[in-house]
């Protein structure tokens, strides 16, 4: 999983860039969790959504705050299941 953070946030190229999750919940292909990066700011959220396609994790949505928006409409703009981020506590 941190690995599909790390590409997203540099691609191939990650130089002295680390990322710590934790909190990390599991609903069938989908994970959430909160996430750290060092140095910081180079992860634009203090939390991820993750897809498993094929066995491998890939990156979503990162996001600080939902600020208000509705869970059907937080599932429209990340493209998930809204009983997805139901099951993961998203919203």
């Amino acid at each position: 999983m941190q690995d599909a953070v790390l590409y997203y946030v540099c691609g191939d190229t990650c130089k002295n860039l680390e990322v710590e999750l934790s909190a990390v919940r599991r609903v069938d292909n989908w994970a959430t969790a909160e996430v750290r990066a060092k140095p910081a700011g180079r992860v634009q959220g203090a939390h991820v959504l993750l897809h498993r396609v094929h066995g491998d994790w890939t990156f979503v949505d990162a996001w600080s705050s939902l600020a208000g928006l509705t869970c059907a409409d937080v599932a429209r703009q990340m493209r998930v299941p809204e009983r997805t981020l139901h099951e993961l506590q998203i919203c």
